[in-house]
């Protein structure tokens, strides 16, 4: 009976006494209750799912909240930790339970308006937070299929000649850095994919989703983060996902890209059709009258792409500050999309890919410096991208993720990006080319910036935060600049220094 459950755990002080029902504070009861119902209820029920303990969906969602795995409370959590319980005295089930209680109660609007009160302990506390920091909970708690509640008492009970007082409210102060989303792929749980809406940070980034097979709230929050990285962020930007079918064989002729089973109705080609050309219109640089031609051009070939079944990924710049990116998705894997999404992404945020950054200067009157600049305005943007991608997703992925995706060997950004510029050159298209216009291009011209931050000559910082594209900055990396030819000549001279660790030589870095 009752009795009997709070004797195995709680005492009247939990649920009684100055903390229930407070004039001046939030009532206490709501989280003492959860606990009481999750323990003796719904872990019960749910094992797989919400268990108190490890190798449940929910204390691996926790592992991930707190940075990793800590039997007890860490000295140090990790900085990117959002929720940092330090009571010492609780057990790592105690913290299984604390978590779930902050998660679902701020899923259900219940932290709403405390951050001041609760930041120092649990960071994302109103459900576009959750949505956008704690993918993972959110995906196990609003599984339909747990039946879990949907709605926390409002305040105003009715019931034996009693009623409550109201909660005060208090101003929250939102979290001042960007916290990494996680993959809402959870590895333990099968489940159906959960498509919920959430408020973008970036509203100068517009969706349109019509793939089944990839939510709106994941591309969101990837878009989300990515953009969080960066130091200035101008043009508008207009992300188009669809799905396509098998591949039918062959490019499409005059087309750079290659056919495959058309998965959309010409109902749903003509309403995307439609939705893309308002954008256009409403854009200030692309629906002026002298852009008229240019819009006719571009959404001819975007029908031509989506009734021909073409596997586009690719970033249009319209304008300096207009930019369009199109992703045709084949049943690729969750981290795989990811990447595409993010290396297109970092093209629409470089400044000066687009405008007077892209012109042939005048001072070059050659065939050869023409070549070089035409060479290095690939090369640089491309291998930017591609390092950018791989940092994003050692923040967004945990290793719980990786081992999902198949990614078990993966180590470090560094030493995933050192491995597949090593297995395309080792592949048969390369035939073991080193050339870093061959065969994957950007994660060859990756390496070839990794190469230029550990010589010294560019900054990490101004890769990841997107100002090495500002100003014509990269112009300057042409072959005119030893540095330029240095890293083009010496980018594939890395070797594995132990099994599976890669690196540089030093006869490489000291040169």
């Amino acid at each position: 009976d009752i009795f009997e459950i709070f004797a195995r755990g709680f005492s009247v002080q939990d649920l009684y006494g100055d903390e229930t029902a407070p004039e001046y504070a939030f009532d206490a009861s709501l989280e003492e209750v959860h606990h009481l119902i999750l323990n003796y209820g719904w872990g019960e029920v749910y094992p797989g799912q919400l268990r108190q303990g490890p190798g449940s969906a929910i204390a691996d969602a926790m592992d991930v909240a707190r940075g990793g795995y800590f039997d007890r409370v860490p000295s140090q959590y990790p900085d990117d930790a959002w929720f940092t319980y330090e009571d010492w005295t609780c057990e790592y089930e105690c913290m299984v339970t604390e978590y779930t209680y902050w998660a679902h109660t701020s899923l259900l609007g219940g932290q709403t308006d405390r951050f001041d009160e609760i930041g120092d302990e649990w960071r994302p506390n109103t459900p576009e937070l959750m949505r956008l920091v704690d993918g993972y909970a959110t995906s196990v708690l609003e599984d339909s299929q747990l039946k879990l509640p949907t709605l926390l008492p409002d305040g105003d009970y009715r019931g034996m000649g009693i009623l409550s007082v109201a909660v005060l409210e208090t101003t929250a102060v939102p979290p001042t850095t960007a916290v990494p989303p996680t993959t809402t792929d959870p590895v333990t749980v099968a489940r159906e994919p959960v498509n919920y809406e959430i408020y973008s940070n970036d509203p100068k980034i517009e969706i349109i989703n019509f793939s089944n097979t990839r939510t709106t709230s994941d591309l969101r929050n990837w878009s989300n983060f990515a953009s969080s990285k960066m130091v200035e962020r101008k043009a508008s930007i207009l992300v188009i996902a669809y799905d396509i079918g098998e591949f039918l064989g062959g490019e499409i002729p005059g087309k750079s890209f290659q056919k495959h089973e058309v998965l959309l109705s010409q109902a749903e080609i003509d309403q995307l059709m439609a939705r893309i050309e308002q954008w256009m219109l409403d854009d200030p640089h692309m629906g002026s009258q002298d852009q008229q031609g240019h819009r006719t051009s571009e959404l001819n070939d975007y029908r031509f792409w989506l009734e021909n079944g073409a596997d586009v990924s690719t970033q249009r710049g319209l304008g300096e500050e207009t930019r369009l990116i199109m992703m045709a998705l084949a049943g690729r894997p969750t981290w795989d999309d990811q990447r595409f999404l993010v290396h297109e992404l970092y093209h629409a945020f470089q400044h000066d890919i687009q405008g007077p950054c892209t012109e042939t200067p005048e001072s070059l009157t050659n065939t050869e410096a023409k070549d070089s600049f035409w060479e290095s305005s690939i090369i640089m943007p491309e291998g930017g991208a591609d390092y950018f991608t791989f940092y994003t997703a050692d923040e967004i992925y945990t290793d719980a993720d990786r081992k999902n995706h198949e990614r078990i060997g993966y180590r470090s950004p560094t030493n995933a990006m050192f491995h597949e510029a090593g297995e395309l050159i080792r592949s048969p298209e390369s035939n073991g080319s080193t050339d870093i216009l061959g065969p994957g291009l950007a994660t060859r011209a990756a390496v070839m910036m990794l190469l230029l931050v550990q010589k010294g000559w560019v900054s990490h910082d101004s890769i990841m935060d997107g100002s090495f594209f500002h100003n014509c900055a990269r112009a300057e990396w042409t072959d005119s600049n030893p540095n330029y030819v240095y890293g083009k000549e010496n980018w594939f001279k890395f070797y594995d220094e132990t099994p599976e660790e890669y690196r540089f030589p030093d006869s490489v870095l000291n040169n």
